[in-house]
């Protein structure tokens, strides 16, 4: 197999033999600077080619990475043919299974951990038979194996087969497809498609993780600890807006950062006392009354676009939340039930003519009033009556 990129001469090449692999990579040269035009055009070129090279090199290591997991997938095979070969063995008296005893030898080589080792031998069958589309990506060089351990990991709860390979077959037509590739991204494609194929995966996954809302103090240096709340998607985004509403009330002259302030303005919150504006300065212009907190906080909308049989219950079509991505028909049928929620019919029809015309773009607006004397916050469902829109405020 030889596969050659489309970079400008000299290429980088991969070539893959039955003994070897040779990758030539070629390594940009810089270029001799210059005052007339084309030694100008000659060195926006090398600048341009070093910053490719600095970019994309390491996508070479996915073919690597892919024939380490083809040749532990090989030898997990062997040893699955031996245990099924050998008469006195079955699979309720073996102390180890052949996943494991590979694990253990890949640890050992390796230099790391049973539990590391496990996964490694995991997403090497997955990448054989589970998802052996989105490990040609892996293969190629689109995405790195960091990525393609979250697909991994976002596709184990696909039990169908039959349905995996089409999930397979399609979340590699849409990154190879969408562009502009990041690690966002392609947790925002894969989920969406797994959303859309098979509902009961994301439900198991909602299940699951809902039993982990925790709260975990981690101690510091320095006198610092840190705190990570883990609620639910549409919870911690409504914080978030609130936070940042919140300290939108200080003054230009406060030396903190924006992370500083919400870091204060949170544990204001949690504690009950005052956030306040640290300028020091007599004339001080800061907003952050209550009343003027709470005019902020009454602003803070989050925008949920489902279809409106999904919400009738007629349907199971993934919806999706405002910053996060796509979610279950349950779960946006319970956000749907809150108290603070607003839920608006909106027209596809409707919006794609006001859409088209300029200056006229669509903004939603929530009504719903939630809270105490700090936060006061809206929830908005937009409930479409046809498929195939993202409404984006």
């Amino acid at each position: 197999m030889t596969t050659q990129t489309t970079t400008r001469p000299p290429a980088s090449t991969v070539k893959v033999a039955d003994d070897e692999i040779v990758i030539r990579i070629s390594r940009p040269a810089p270029a001799d600077g210059g005052g007339s035009a084309a030694a100008s055009g000659v060195v926006r070129d090398s600048r341009a080619d070093r910053l490719a090279f600095a970019a994309r090199v390491d996508s070479f290591a996915g073919v690597v990475m892919w024939h380490r997991y083809a040749e532990i997938y090989s030898l997990l095979q062997e040893q699955c043919a031996v245990a099924e070969a050998d008469p006195a063995s079955d699979v309720f008296g073996r102390v180890y299974d052949p996943l494991c005893k590979v694990a253990a030898s890949y640890a050992a080589a390796a230099g790391v951990r049973q539990c590391t080792a496990e996964r490694f031998v995991e997403r090497a069958v997955a990448c054989a038979e589970r998802i052996p589309a989105v490990g040609g990506l892996l293969r190629d060089g689109l995405i790195p194996d960091a990525w393609f351990a979250r697909v991994v990991e976002q596709t184990s709860l696909v039990d169908d087969l039959g349905l995996l390979a089409l999930i397979d077959a399609e979340i590699a037509y849409r990154l190879a497809h969408v562009g502009g590739l990041s690690a966002a991204r392609v947790e925002a494609v894969v989920a969406a498609v797994v959303a859309e194929h098979d509902p009961d995966a994301v439900t198991l996954t909602r299940e699951q993780v809902r039993a982990y809302k925790k709260v975990i103090v981690n101690p510091l240096n320095e006198g610092m600890s840190e705190l990570i709340i883990t609620a639910s998607a549409e919870d911690v985004r409504l914080a978030k807006q609130t936070l940042d509403a919140v300290i939108a009330g200080v003054c230009p002259k406060d030396p903190r950062t924006k992370q500083v302030r919400r870091s204060d303005a949170a544990m204001a919150r949690l504690n009950g006392t005052a956030f306040t504006c640290q300028c020091g300065s007599d004339d001080c212009a800061a907003e952050l009354s209550a009343e003027q907190i709470g005019a902020r906080c009454a602003r803070v909308v989050l925008h949920v676009v489902v279809r409106e049989e999904t919400l009738d219950g007629t349907a199971d079509t993934p919806a999706v939340l405002d910053g996060f991505g796509p979610i279950s028909a349950e779960h946006v049928r319970e956000i749907a039930g809150r108290s603070d929620v607003v839920a608006r019919d909106l027209d596809l029809g409707d919006l794609l003519d006001q859409q088209a015309q300029p200056g006229n773009a669509y903004r939603p607006v929530g009504h719903a009033r939630y809270g105490g004397a700090w936060l006061v916050r809206d929830v908005h469902v937009a409930r479409l009556r046809r498929t195939g829109v993202c409404c984006r405020p």
